[in-house]
């Protein structure tokens, strides 16, 4: 959906083109861009700055991990910081999808995906919950689960089966489309539906 803000106006100096149209032609010309940024940085560069005028930043990036995945034909980065992890129980990750019977969540070592497997118990079927018990971390790749994106899930427990709806835009995980060997699942609208609902088995 289109953002509900409106366009930024602000044009320095006053009567000059407005932010948001500058944006909009980079957007359409990256070679455009490109020019004036080289331009632009190779100017920065020569003024070089004095030591007294820069203080260190905060630091965003101890503990970051950011994996690039590809979900049906999309690169889509995933950043995340780790959170301490349980240590108290291990887990497999079942769903209630027929089509997925006998098989259980997994990170993939030759194509570097969480997709469905046939159940094993081999440690990168594992996995451990964080104390936030917002992660799922696989024991094998010491990464959290990711799905498009989002690594941190609230966790709707009903008792026999779980939803994981992602923090990061609402939906919930659904693996309707993991029936198909090395195919991840995604996320989607609440639906309810056997290909949402997982439960742990526990290792």
């Amino acid at each position: 959906e289109a953002p509900i803000c409106g366009k930024q106006m602000l044009a320095e100096p006053a009567g000059s083109t407005p932010t948001y149209q500058i944006f909009e032609e980079y957007a359409a010309d990256q070679a455009s861009w490109l020019h004036d940024f080289t331009l632009a940085f190779e100017k920065m560069m020569r003024n070089g700055y004095d030591d007294k005028e820069l203080t260190d930043g905060p630091d965003l990036h101890t503990g970051l991990d950011c994996d690039i995945q590809t979900t049906r034909g999309a690169s889509i980065n995933g950043c995340y910081i780790k959170d301490p992890i349980d240590t108290s129980a291990t887990y497999m990750i079942a769903s209630k999808f027929k089509k997925l019977a006998n098989k259980v969540y997994q990170y993939n070592p030759q194509t570097g995906k969480f997709d469905f497997g046939a159940k094993t118990g081999a440690d990168n079927q594992l996995w451990r919950k964080t104390k936030s018990g917002k992660q799922f971390i696989n024991v094998f790749a010491d990464k959290a689960l990711t799905v498009e994106g989002s690594s941190n899930f609230d966790v709707q427990d009903f008792g026999s089966y779980f939803l994981l709806e992602s923090t990061l835009n609402g939906r919930v995980v659904d693996c309707w489309l993991a029936k198909r060997a090395r195919s991840s699942c995604r996320t989607w609208d609440l639906k309810n539906g056997p290909s949402q609902k997982f439960y742990l088995v526990e290792a």
